[in-house]
């Protein structure tokens, strides 16, 4: 399988050969499926980075922190990500050092948008309230 993969790669992209990491990548085992997902999670991860980063500098500064760090964390994932792809580690273990860091980022990327959502709107709210008599 990891010789078909190999193939594939030096047919269908002739510059590939050129790469070392990638005879390192397929001899470690992992496989053509594990790379591409690999390889999309990078990406992924770099592109809500650079929007994070975004909304840091531009949304509404109760917001800013919040994306600060999540910004902070898409980053060190995706470097995390690279090391995984450029460096023969095992994966199991930086599976593992990852995991760890999920105490973080589920509270902080997953509540913490939503909870500065609710706040945000329910100040809005209430300053519109005091603003605008009621009929």
């Amino acid at each position: 399988m990891i010789e078909l993969a190999v193939t594939f790669y030096a047919l269908a992209f002739p510059f590939f050969d050129r790469i070392p990491f990638l005879d390192r990548m397929f001899s470690r085992g992992i496989s053509f499926v594990d790379l591409t997902v690999l390889w999309v999670n990078f990406l992924a991860i770099s592109i809500a980075a650079f929007y994070t980063r975004r909304a840091a500098v531009r949304a509404d500064p109760r917001v800013r922190p919040l994306f600060g760090a999540i910004t902070a964390l898409a980053v060190f994932y995706a470097a995390a990500y690279l090391l995984l792809i450029m460096v023969p580690l095992d994966v199991a273990v930086w599976g593992s050092v990852l995991r760890g860091f999920s105490i973080i980022v589920w509270p902080l990327v997953w509540v913490g948008p939503a909870v500065c959502a609710v706040k945000t709107f329910e100040s809005d709210h209430a300053r519109l309230e005091d603003e605008v008599p009621s009929t």
